[in-house]
């Protein structure tokens, strides 16, 4: 059963209902009454998402749930039966169990419930023709989403609740494409995206006590790689058995978890409106905005400058995830520095491919030749948007929303001298270091022991510019526990959060540190951490990264702009990226600039 229910929320639902059907039939063999009634829920939840479910069955499975003392899954069937009806265009049935789930959501408290009554309400106005009606209970809906969100404090957490409107968020995309006008799209794009926003800063409970966790993990990480003969798979595999180390790591990423997912939100946390279109074009000046969002498998593009908006359809939305996907996986094989020849020069010729293939998507909907605010699903966040036809040349921000970037103070503040660190394992490191110091005079320098979490936290809290050259590591498993390998072990997202500030430039050197793990429409990784907690632009990296002579040398070069223009975005375009097709032009193709512009 709970694998049913893990192979739902990953979107595998074809292995989630084999699963659950299993598991109904096990728990029917064994007469576990009430268990069977909970894997039978579980296999019409599933087939009410691939098309439909019998509307009888969930009106008596909600009949027997009740009566059994379980309301909430009474609701859930009774919102599925809704939506069976509507599937099967019954909407004089579906309308009357819409407000039956509405009545049981209001006696019960629970969000995923109230969400559910909120999306069967509307998709039932929708059905009828009254899209306006049934806008208003979708935003009540989402509102309710919002004052849930605040209320919690561990960036994860929040990321998880929004999956509960995704329901919501589809059917109000639905209907502002059906709209057509550019304002209504816009509202509905940054109300998908409304986890984006920043939040103020929230310590968690116990603080000493999560410091002692998290300085604990960073010394058993380093003893692992230490034994390991490397983080990255280096060595011959062969040493001490790490057994116990393993299990003290995961039983301290435990703890770290937990007192996390206990986190209050801030007080007087509260909804976040989103932002109007007027109100963002008055803000645009030079610069141009464009939101790409997928409804119903196509792409739509919202365009706005400061005298102009429109809505763009880009065709499918999975030709663009391809050609996306095709972008990452060509810098990713061109980072490998035993390729060459003929195979180099073909993949070379693929990526060319790939980012030709996005410009002709992106085209119809770029204006002028200024900066420009790029707001992207997770499915294309990765490719290299600042190589793509179109955008090269021009300053690029890839944004997490536009109401992100409306929240940023329209004055810049003014910091400490810059920061640069260096983490182990990078043979040119300390060069790296020294070249972006060299930029900066007055930057203070830590290498070698002195790198710490520790002193990179310190560094990031206290200068206006930082650079972090190391190694970097994207946890799928758990992207919260996405770091930077420094001297007494890795930093972590977890540890970032606990600041109340960062630098409001930040490079990060390091492979991957630009992307990030999907959870619903919002991304976990270190750059989404960085721009939620203050930092205003960052230049990361989308896939690997060199420790060879080239990366020197780009971001030396890249400091030198960052020095004269104090902004990342057009820092990075005026940087001289060579010869398409050499090595200098691969590896400034996977440098991305995020957040302002």
């Amino acid at each position: 059963l709970r694998g049913a229910q893990a192979a739902r929320l990953d979107g595998d639902l074809r292995t989630a209902l084999a699963h659950a059907r299993r598991a109904r039939e096990l728990f029917d063999e064994q007469a576990a009454v009430g268990w069977e009634r909970l894997a039978r829920l579980e296999v019409h939840r599933i087939g009410t998402a691939l098309g439909g479910a019998p509307v009888d069955e969930l009106v008596l499975l909600a009949a027997e749930l009740a009566a059994a003392g379980d309301p909430v899954g009474a609701a859930v069937a009774t919102a599925l039966a809704c939506r069976s009806a509507l599937a099967a265009g019954d909407g004089a049935s579906a309308a009357g169990l819409a407000v039956e789930c509405v009545q049981r959501a209001a006696s019960l408290g629970v969000l995923e419930v109230r969400l559910l009554a909120a999306h069967v309400s509307a998709a039932v106005d929708a059905a009828a023709g009254d899209s306006a009606a049934s806008r208003r209970r979708l935003r009540r809906g989402l509102d309710d989403l919002d004052r849930h969100r605040a209320t919690l404090g561990a960036r994860d957490a929040r990321a998880a609740v929004a999956g509960h409107a995704d329901d919501l968020v589809r059917l109000g995309l639905r209907l502002a494409a059906a709209d057509g006008r550019p304002a209504v799209l816009f509202e509905w794009i940054e109300r998908a995206r409304a986890g984006r926003r920043r939040h103020a800063p929230v310590r968690p409970p116990d603080d000493a006590a999560l410091a002692g966790e998290l300085a604990a993990l960073r010394g058993v990480a380093a003893e692992l790689r230490a034994r390991q003969g490397g983080s990255d798979g280096e060595g011959d595999g062969v040493g001490d058995d790490v057994g116990d180390l393993l299990a003290e790591q995961r039983r301290l990423e435990r703890a770290v978890q937990r007192r996390h997912l206990r986190t209050a939100g801030a007080a007087g946390s509260s909804t976040t409106r989103p932002p109007t279109l007027a109100a963002l074009r008055r803000r645009l000046d030079d610069r141009s905005l464009l939101s790409l969002v997928e409804v119903d498998g196509r792409l739509l593009a919202l365009a706005a400058t400061s005298r102009h908006a429109a809505v763009h359809a880009l065709g499918e939305a999975a030709a663009a995830v391809d050609a996306a996907s095709a972008a990452a996986a060509g810098l990713r094989a061109l980072a490998d520095p035993a390729l060459g020849g003929a195979r180099r020069a073909q993949r070379v010729e693929l990526l060319r491919r790939a980012l030709d293939a996005l410009g002709a998507v992106v085209r119809p909907a770029l204006r002028g030749d200024g900066a420009v605010l790029v707001v992207l699903p997770p499915a294309l966040h990765a490719a290299p948007w600042g190589a793509v036809p179109g955008l090269a040349g021009r300053p690029v921000g890839v944004v997490p929303s536009a109401g992100w970037w409306l929240d940023l103070p329209t004055v810049r503040s003014v910091g400490g001298a810059p920061f640069v660190a260096a983490g182990p394992r990078l043979a040119l490191a300390d060069d790296e270091a020294r070249a972006v110091a060299a930029r900066h005079p007055g930057a203070r320098v830590v290498t070698g022991a002195a790198a710490t979490g520790a002193a990179v936290l310190d560094g990031l809290r206290t200068a206006e510019v930082s650079h972090v050259v190391a190694h970097g590591r994207i946890r799928h498993d758990s992207p919260s526990w996405s770091s930077l390998e420094l001297a007494d072990g890795p930093l972590c997202l977890y540890e970032l959060e606990r600041d109340e500030r960062t630098s409001a430039v930040v490079v990060l050197s390091a492979c991957d540190s630009g992307v990030g793990v999907g959870a619903g429409d919002q991304l976990v990784g270190l750059s989404s951490c960085l721009l939620g907690l203050g930092t205003r632009a960052l230049v990361a990296s989308v896939c690997r990264l060199p420790d060879a002579p080239v990366t020197v040398e780009l971001m030396g070069d890249l400091h030198g702009h960052l020095a004269r223009t104090a902004a990342a975005a057009p820092a990075l375009a005026a940087l001289d990226r060579g010869a398409p097709g050499d090595e200098r032009w691969v590896h400034a193709a996977g440098l991305g600039s995020f957040g302002d512009v």
